[in-house]
């Protein structure tokens, strides 16, 4: 680690951050509430608790064909997997109107998708 950083991380002390992770097995929101320290040269962490949470019916048929329908189609489940997604963090971070209170960093996420096997272009065959 440089000097510059490490000397910019001893002054930065505790952070508590949501992690998210939301991928294309569709088995819901994966959520970790973490404790982030940096304390004599390291970082040090621990999960304070973790849950996954089920998509909605509506969300979850959404996300399953959204690489078959159009732009429009995809920035709907877009903003409807966002509100979903911002809605469960603050609920689970504690539920607090000011996020600042909750935690101290954003997250940030992004839903994986996977292509329809008829639209993925076969690679050149080998011997």
């Amino acid at each position: 680690m440089s000097k510059s950083i490490r000397k910019k991380s001893k002054s930065i002390g505790t952070y508590r951050v949501v992690g998210v992770m939301s991928g294309s097995s569709l088995d819901g929101l994966d959520l970790a509430l973490c404790e982030l320290k940096y304390a004599r040269g390291k970082w040090i962490w621990r999960i304070e608790k973790a849950r996954t949470i089920p998509y909605p019916p509506r969300i979850q048929e959404a996300l399953e064909h959204v690489m078959t329908g159009n732009a429009f189609a995809l920035a709907v489940v877009d903003t409807e997997l966002g509100e979903f997604i911002g809605e469960k963090c603050k609920r689970f971070a504690g539920g607090k109107a000011d996020r600042s209170a909750v935690t101290d960093t954003p997250f940030s996420t992004c839903h994986a998708v996977r292509l329809p096997s008829r639209s993925v272009p076969a690679g050149p065959s080998r011997p």
